[in-house]
């Protein structure tokens, strides 16, 4: 016989639902579980998905169909947090179960709130840092050709766009940005990356001492003719990155 009650509980651990016959979960700043690394964060937050949802399909499905609800919440983070790669994923592939709202501030907010008056921001991307055009600039071409989308916001947020334009773009515009979390800068990438060295490597990814009969060596794969030769007199410094368990060893040269 079913109970005539409904529990409401609040837990921010798979451990908190196990069991549970659930029916709906809020899951609210699903993106800011605490943990720096952002794919440790990614792993407990699906864990946490994946305990809710288990918990709502083995006790509610009839006919192929589940009346529960899962609504998950958060400011945004990075390009690489959780829910933005969660959302890219659902959509595709169940996108007849899912809705997604994914707006700024101001367009959720009353409009009462707002003077109507506004700023320009351009909405760069990895390789172009975001900028609060002057408000003397009227030359939006100039920024679009550069490859910059044309952001209007509200004046009201013009003192935290100045202060760090890309915690504000993720706190009140609802962009994800890339550089909350990388660690190496596109832009700065860009401005020193050169066509004129080449790779000596004749392929990206080299697969050698996979059997006894394997010989083949990492200087196999090398082509000493793309290399300059002025380049052959200076120093080099190189790095490997060791891999363990089927994932790759990374070979770099400066």
């Amino acid at each position: 016989m079913a109970p005539d009650y409904i529990n409401i509980i609040i837990g921010s651990q798979p451990s908190h639902v196990i069991g549970q016959p659930i029916m709906g979960a809020f899951m609210d700043e699903i993106d800011f579980i605490r943990n720096m690394d952002v794919e440790i964060q990614k792993e407990r937050a699906k864990d946490m998905l994946d305990t809710a949802m288990g918990g709502m399909k083995t006790r509610f499905t009839h006919n192929g169909n589940n009346p529960g609800l899962i609504i998950l919440a958060s400011s945004k983070r990075s390009d690489k947090s959780f829910l933005e790669t969660h959302m890219r994923a659902a959509l595709e592939n169940e996108p007849d179960n899912v809705i997604i709202v994914d707006e700024p501030t101001w367009n959720i907010r009353p409009a009462k709130e707002y003077s109507g008056e506004k700023f320009k921001v351009a909405l760069g991307n990895k390789f172009l840092t975001s900028q609060v055009i002057p408000d003397s600039d009227n030359d939006i071409n100039y920024w679009t050709e550069k490859g910059y989308t044309i952001l209007e916001v509200p004046v009201e947020y013009k003192a935290n766009f100045l202060e760090g334009i890309d915690r504000a773009l993720a706190d009140y515009a609802g962009i994800a940005s890339s550089e909350l979390s990388k660690y190496i800068s596109g832009e700065r990438f860009n401005e020193c990356k050169s066509d004129k060295i080449k790779n000596l490597f004749t392929r990206d990814v080299i697969e050698v001492g996979n059997s006894p009969t394997d010989t083949q060596q990492y200087f196999d794969f090398v082509d000493l003719t793309s290399v300059d030769p002025q380049m052959k007199r200076k120093p080099m410094y190189i790095h490997l990155d060791m891999s363990v368990s089927g994932d790759k060893t990374g070979i770099a040269g400066i």
